[in-house]
């Protein structure tokens, strides 16, 4: 793929879930705006990047890098069965819209604070942490649409 540095006004890239590894090479398609599956983590520098799909991969952690994605509006996880933890600083996607985490059992708790997350429509689950700023309350000033599935909530 060391040819990427001549397409970067690419912005939509379809990759298959089995062989392509991309590596460090998507670091020039820096106009990507859609990447729906991706084998490797290191997209920090796609600033432009609004569609990220990772659905149904073996991902345990999102690496923090992903915070730098500023225009991320969708991000989808859901059957990410490995998956135990979401960037300490999701917070900062200040323009995502949509977040699937559907089926991520091994998900303990969400990011501190989601609930400055003030575009988010879309949250498909929520894992409720006894710490401030990880409880049920991170939700009030949400304008979520849909179904949400509330996990670990105490009586």
């Amino acid at each position: 793929m060391g040819s990427c540095k001549k397409v970067k006004s690419l912005r939509t890239l379809l990759l298959e879930r089995d062989g392509f590894q991309p590596g460090n090479s998507l670091r020039s398609l820096r106009a990507l705006r859609e990447l729906p599956y991706s084998t490797s983590l290191k997209i920090g520098n796609l600033i432009h990047l609004r569609y990220l799909d990772l659905s149904h991969s073996s991902i345990t952690t999102l690496p923090e890098s992903i915070c730098s994605c500023w225009n991320l509006q969708t991000l989808k996880l859901n059957n990410c069965y490995s998956l135990v933890s979401l960037p300490k600083h999701l917070r900062r996607l200040r323009n995502l819209r949509h977040l699937n985490i559907s089926s991520c059992n091994s998900l303990t708790e969400m990011p501190l604070k989601i609930g400055e997350l003030t575009n988010l429509k879309t949250l498909s689950d929520f894992v409720v942490g006894e710490k401030n700023g990880y409880g049920i309350g991170e939700l009030h000033g949400l304008d979520l649409r849909g179904n949400l599935k509330i996990s670990d909530l105490l009586p």
